[in-house]
């Protein structure tokens, strides 16, 4: 609410019931939004190309990559035993 008071000043209902500030709050929320998450972007100095940063590996594909080297080591072991 002390956001979406911010502007309720610039834009007045219309009618006096119809208030239109929630459009333009959340479209300047939006376009900060958007700007941030292009910061990290990086700028190829030999193409002039954006590259997004690679992306940091989470949690699950942690434990997915654990659980397939677990799966290799037991398939070498059941293999070694054979």
């Amino acid at each position: 609410d002390p956001y979406l008071n911010l502007f309720r000043g610039i834009i007045p209902p219309i009618g006096g019931t119809i208030d239109l500030s929630p459009i333009l709050a959340f479209t300047v929320l939006n376009v900060f939004t958007n700007t941030a998450a292009a910061l990290p972007c990086e700028i190829d100095p030999e193409t002039g190309e954006m590259k997004a940063p690679e992306k940091a590996r989470g949690i699950g594909a942690k434990f997915r990559e654990r659980v397939e080297l677990a799966r290799a080591r037991r398939a070498a072991k059941e293999a070694k035993a054979q």
